[in-house]
């Protein structure tokens, strides 16, 4: 029992040591722009941000569209859309070299 128990606990840590984890980028590190990226970037999905002020608050959407982009490994955004009260913005995310 012990022993099956032990080979089992080395399997494991064989597994785990050989994952490897990918550094997503930061909210800071992510570009925005109205243009498509360049071919080698992947998409990755449709990206939506919004401000939780009742006003117009243009960088705050902004900065939630990045936010949301680098949770899901983007470094890159094309945006798409944006409300006539600045409240909403949505784009592309992409992963670029």
């Amino acid at each position: 029992m012990i022993m099956s128990r032990l080979v089992l606990l080395g399997f494991v840590l064989a597994l785990t040591s050989c994952h490897s984890i990918e550094n997503f980028p930061t909210a800071s590190d992510v570009k925005m722009g109205a243009n498509v990226p360049d071919e080698k970037c992947k998409e990755i999905s449709k990206v939506t941000g919004r401000s939780s002020s009742k006003k117009s608050d243009e960088e705050a959407t902004l900065n939630d569209l990045k936010k949301e982009a680098s949770l899901k490994g983007a470094n890159y955004v094309q945006i798409m859309q944006k409300s006539s009260l600045g409240t909403e913005v949505t784009g592309i995310a992409f992963r670029c070299p």
